[in-house]
C-alpha cells in the first residue's frame, strides 16, 4: 500500500485486511403519491477499513509510527492499493484500534475511514477546434465534474452547453473570448476574470458515466478535462 506517495513498509507495515464499500446512496422519495417519486439521488461517502501490521523496534517507535499514520488519515491520506487500479482519498473517523500481537513489537492497527470517489492520478483532457459537438468517454462509473474552457468563432446573446446532467448558458459572449466554467472549483471566468454574472445553470457541469456529447449553438474551440470517478 501506498500512503501519500510513501510505501507503507517505511513505517515497517503491511496491509493484512481491506474492506472497500460501495458508495453509500441517499435517495429523497414523495411518498405522498400512489407510487413513490424519486426527487433528488445523491452519492454519499464509501466506507474503508484497513487493517495493518506494524513491525517495531520498540514500543516507543510504534507509538511514532501509528501516529504519524494517524496525523496523514486525519489531514486525508492519498491511498493506493497494489491491487486496485484507483486512488482514495481516505479521512479516518475517529482513533485507529491498536492491538499489541506479542511482546515482539507486533502491532494490528485498524483504521476505519471514509472516502468519497476512487480515482487514477492525472486528468483526462478532450479537445475539439471550430465545432459544436465534442465527443468524450467517462470509464469510471460515477459522475464526475469537469472544467470546461471555450473560445467562441462569433458573437452571441446566448450561448447554449448541453450534454451535462445539467446544462448550462453563457450570456453575452463576444468572438475570441476565453470563457471558462469548473465543476470543481465554482469558479466561471471570462479571459480569467471572474465572470458569474454571466453564467445561467442549476448546477456546475458534470458528467454521466460512459459516452458523453457536449453540444453547442456556436462554433468553439472546446477544451473538457476531468478526472474519472470509481
Amino acid at each position: 500500500m501506498i500512503i501519500n506517495g510513501t510505501d507503507i513498509s517505511t513505517f515497517g507495515g503491511k496491509v493484512i485486511d481491506k474492506s472497500i464499500s460501495p458508495n453509500r446512496v441517499n435517495n429523497s422519495l414523495n411518498w405522498d403519491a400512489i407510487n413513490p417519486q424519486l426527487l433528488e439521488s445523491k452519492f454519499d461517502y464509501k466506507e474503508v477499513s484497513i487493517t495493518l501490521l506494524i513491525n517495531a523496534e520498540s514500543e516507543e517507535d510504534a507509538i511514532s509510527k501509528i501516529s504519524k499514520l494517524s496525523e496523514m488519515f486525519r489531514l486525508g491520506a492519498e491511498i493506493k492499493f497494489k491491487d486496485i487500479s484507483y486512488y482514495l482519498k481516505c479521512f479516518i473517523l475517529s482513533k485507529p484500534d491498536v492491538t499489541r500481537l506479542n511482546h515482539r513489537n507486533q502491532y494490528q492497527v485498524i483504521f476505519d475511514c471514509e472516502s468519497e470517489f476512487g480515482y487514477k492520478q492525472g486528468f483526462k483532457t478532450i479537445q475539439g477546434k471550430n465545432t459544436t459537438t465534442l465527443e468524450l468517454v467517462n470509464e469510471g462509473n460515477y459522475p464526475t465534474p469537469v472544467g470546461i474552457t471555450l473560445v467562441p468563432k462569433s458573437s452571441s446573446a446566448n450561448l447554449y452547453v448541453n450534454g451535462f446532467i445539467k446544462n448550462f448558458t453563457l450570456t453575452n459572449v463576444k468572438a475570441g473570448d476565453t470563457l471558462g466554467v469548473d465543476g470543481v472549483s465554482g469558479e466561471v471566468s471570462c479571459n480569467g476574470l471572474a465572470n458569474i454574472n454571466n453564467f445561467w445553470g442549476w448546477n456546475l457541469p458534470m458528467i454521466q458515466a460512459g459516452n458523453v456529447t457536449i453540444k453547442t449553438n456556436v462554433p468553439c474551440d472546446i477544451t473538457v478535462v476531468y478526472k474519472e470517478r470509481y
